[in-house]
Parts: C-alpha cells; sequence; structure tokens
C-alpha cells in the first residue's frame, strides 16, 4: 500500500503514528506566511481529517491572518 502522505525514509513516525499525533493532540499549530517584506507567525487551531490527510485551520474572518490569505496567489 502506498501512502498518500509524503513521509520522508528518515522519520520515527510512520503514516499511522502522525495521523493519531494530530488526532489526539489539542494544541494550536504556527502558520507563518510572508506580510510584505517580513514573515506573520500566528497561532491558529485546527482538525485533522484523517481520510483526506487534511489539515483545516481555523481564524477569524476579518483577521489579519484571514486579509493575508486572501491576499496571496498560492493559498486556496
Amino acid at each position: 500500500m502506498q501512502s498518500e502522505l509524503n513521509i520522508s525514509a528518515k522519520s520515527d513516525w510512520n503514516e499511522v503514528e502522525i495521523g493519531d499525533f494530530l488526532t489526539q493532540s489539542r494544541i494550536p499549530v504556527r502558520l507563518a506566511i510572508q506580510d510584505q517584506d517580513f514573515p506573520s507567525i500566528c497561532s491558529v487551531w485546527y482538525a485533522y481529517e484523517a481520510s483526506s490527510h487534511s489539515i483545516i485551520c481555523v481564524t477569524h474572518k476579518r483577521s489579519h491572518l484571514a486579509k493575508l490569505v486572501s491576499r496571496s496567489p498560492r493559498c486556496g
């Protein structure tokens, strides 16, 4: 079975262990996004969707992070 995740051969964790950690953790993640010439770093809460290997992050609609993400052509 081929993994849908791109896991380094040097990783100490396999796909199941990574999924378990992301599912069970109750800590925010830190995101960095370019804000003009400097990165802006924000802590956000997330949920891990194991079936699609997706990390879904939450921020307020009018937050600085939401504005930066909406202006970035690389973000969907």
